[in-house]
């Protein structure tokens, strides 16, 4: 293509991560990624302010058939194995809320308590006003934050920031009713947005919706 002299105006976004993603492997695939799209993306990565000290209870290929006590017994079993494997750690990598205390996050409990939230989305939102973002990218967890960051950004004119679309990938949908809920409340985001999902996670997890 022929060089116009005409200056390219780079897309401003904000990346956010998914569950138990570390700084290091953030550091890694978002350096990948800004190489990839370095023509098109002005890109500035979005770290939660929470990890996980306690170990994952990561129940696989789960239906949301199972009630709260009986997925505490899957994701038990499943912390077990996880130390077995990979041995224990100082931290578990990030996560954008706890469920039930600090340090521990359930992905498939129902009623659990959510903490940690409104703190992570005012981080999300801030970086999105310091980098003047013209929107937000979010991986897996950071899909669900992506949605429920532009909810509020585009609810509350105060805040000083709105995005102009959402891109989401391989973002799942919470089991849990209270960020559901919280998620449904929003009103439906009316900017563009894309959703892109690999057929091993179409088959094997229910997506954010529409």
């Amino acid at each position: 293509m022929p060089n116009t002299g005409v200056a390219k105006t780079l897309l401003r976004v904000v990346l956010l991560h998914g569950f138990m993603h570390t700084n290091e492997n953030i550091r890694i695939k978002g350096a990948e990624f800004e190489k990839a799209y370095s023509e098109y993306l002005d890109v500035k990565y979005v770290v939660s302010p929470h990890l996980l000290t306690e170990p994952p209870g990561l129940v696989n290929e789960y239906n949301g058939d199972a009630t709260d006590e009986q997925v505490k017994v899957l994701e038990q079993g499943a912390k077990q194995m996880f130390l077995a494997f990979l041995g224990s750690r100082e931290h578990y990598g990030n996560t954008w809320y706890f469920t039930e205390k600090p340090g521990e996050c359930s992905l498939c409990q129902k009623h659990a308590e959510v903490i940690g939230l409104e703190e992570s989305i005012k981080v999300i939102i801030d970086g999105c006003k310091e980098h003047e973002a013209d929107g937000v990218i979010g991986f897996s967890q950071g899909g669900l934050m992506a949605v429920l960051a532009a909810q509020r950004a585009m609810q509350d004119d105060s805040l000083g920031w709105k995005p102009k679309f959402v891109m989401l990938i391989n973002a799942a949908m919470t089991f849990n009713e209270n960020l559901r809920k919280l998620a449904d409340a929003g009103n439906q985001l009316n900017i563009p947005s894309l959703h892109v999902v690999t057929r091993v996670f179409l088959r094997t997890t229910a997506c954010i919706p529409q």
